[in-house]
């Protein structure tokens, strides 16, 4: 089987599994059928927009070898203009959505972009499963449509994307990130590590004004599992965004910055703490967090809940935790609440 495998003629839905040789995907073809009596020779490659002109959702699974979706190096005419979802699983090698085979091809900055302003223009949702070698995408400029990011397992990423693209896309609601093991933050700089870069998008645009986008943006982050996870955003700028935040085992996330403020934003609905077997803990990271504004904890308590499948419980109604020293005293601080 070649390595470099072309789509053609372009479906709606097209769906790659279990592919071992791939390791480029790229397409052509797919341009619309001309009439009869018109039909004359192609003596060129038909113009990007002929490519793939109906492909909506892209779902690729189980390709071992797959380092990068589209090489523009090797003339890719996959622009895919219609692409309204893309689904990676399971494909042990992948580092990139959008890169080349070296170094100097994978830090090409969005600005530099080899791809046409209009590729992936009605992309709406982008999910990564199961890529532990994901670094990164070259983002073009024209994801103005985005609307959620799910990530999991993609153990090389240190952020899902920079604030300065964030801002750049006013749809993306919902981001959801689970067991990603060198995950630093979810929103974040352009530089980690001495000045490396490893994020769904490279250093974009510069950022645009937030304020047209507040009375209707509202992000909802799902942060799970992720063990080096030490920010959410350090930006507090970004609290009049935050409308539900769900947090699951992040041990090294000692502060939530920006929500450390003297009173609650008005966008936010809830804050759940997610522990399936044990809410304790949970709640015991809750009130171990620092906090700059001393009030900030108590403003912020009403809109904090415990997961339970009977329903979101108020951590203002879950028992003190009791200290182990406390318990061998034989003092039980949960009697005064139950009196």
């Amino acid at each position: 089987m070649s390595t470099h495998t072309h789509l053609t003629p372009c479906r709606v839905i097209v769906s790659c599994q279990i592919l071992p040789a791939l390791s480029t995907l790229s397409g052509s073809g797919g341009q619309p059928e001309e009439p009869k009596g018109q039909l004359e020779e192609r003596t060129s490659p038909p113009p990007p927009g002929d490519h793939c002109p109906n492909l909506k959702v892209l779902q690729i699974s189980r390709c071992p070898k797959l380092k990068h979706l589209l090489v523009p190096r090797y003339n890719c005419n996959l622009y895919l203009k219609k692409l309204e979802k893309l689904e990676i699983y399971h494909c042990a090698e992948l580092e990139s959505i959008i890169g080349g085979a070296t170094d100097e091809e994978e830090s090409l900055a969005s600005s530099t972009s080899p791809l046409p302003p209009d590729a992936f223009s009605q992309l709406q949702s982008i999910k990564i499963d199961n890529c532990p070698k994901m670094k990164y995408m070259v983002g073009p400029k024209s994801l103005h449509v985005l609307r959620e990011i799910k990530l999991r397992r993609c153990h090389k990423m240190k952020r899902v994307l920079t604030l300065e693209l964030f801002m750049l896309l006013p749809n993306l609601n919902y981001i959801h990130v689970h067991d990603c093991k060198e995950m630093k933050e979810a929103i974040g700089g352009q530089e980690l590590d001495n000045g490396a870069t490893s994020s769904l998008f490279l250093p974009p645009i510069p950022a645009s004004s937030h304020g047209d986008q507040l009375s209707t943006r509202k992000l909802t982050l799902e942060l799970y599992c992720l063990e080096e996870l030490e920010s959410i955003c350090s930006w507090t700028g970004l609290q009049d965004l935050i409308h539900v935040i769900k947090i699951r085992r992040c041990p090294k996330l000692k502060r939530i910055e920006m929500l450390d403020d003297a009173s609650p934003p008005p966008s936010l609905k809830e804050i759940v703490l997610i522990e399936e077997v044990d809410g304790d803990r949970e709640k015991q990271w809750w009130e171990s967090l620092g906090w700059i504004h001393p009030e900030a904890t108590t403003t912020l308590e009403p809109y904090v809940f415990v997961y339970s499948l009977d329903g979101n419980i108020p951590i203002t109604r879950m028992p003190v935790v009791i200290d182990s020293r406390i318990r061998e005293g034989g003092m039980d601080p949960n009697s005064a609440q139950r009196k």
